[in-house]
């Protein structure tokens, strides 16, 4: 069982957020720079993580429809012949 965050720790939260508001800056992604060294380096990994991902995305999705084309054939081919499937 997962167990709820406490008071105290949102007012710890509240508190950090008042007085050390130089933490919540933004990186030099968001804010400053667009043409900086870690901003082209960050956005090349974001584009990695995204093609990564619609890889292991696509090719799943690719195997259900071969599954799904495979068991509709031969459920056809069983109906040819005068089987139930």
């Amino acid at each position: 069982m997962i167990a709820r965050p406490s008071r105290v720790f949102w007012v710890l939260l509240a508190f950090a957020a008042t007085w050390l508001p130089q933490a919540g800056f933004a990186c030099a992604v968001c804010f400053g720079d667009s043409q900086a060294p870690v901003t082209k380096g960050i956005n090349f990994f974001i584009l990695t993580l995204l093609g990564i991902t619609l890889g292991v995305l696509g090719g799943a999705g690719g195997f259900m429809v071969y599954l799904a084309r495979k068991s509709a054939a031969i459920s056809r081919a069983q109906l040819e012949n005068g089987r139930q499937p």
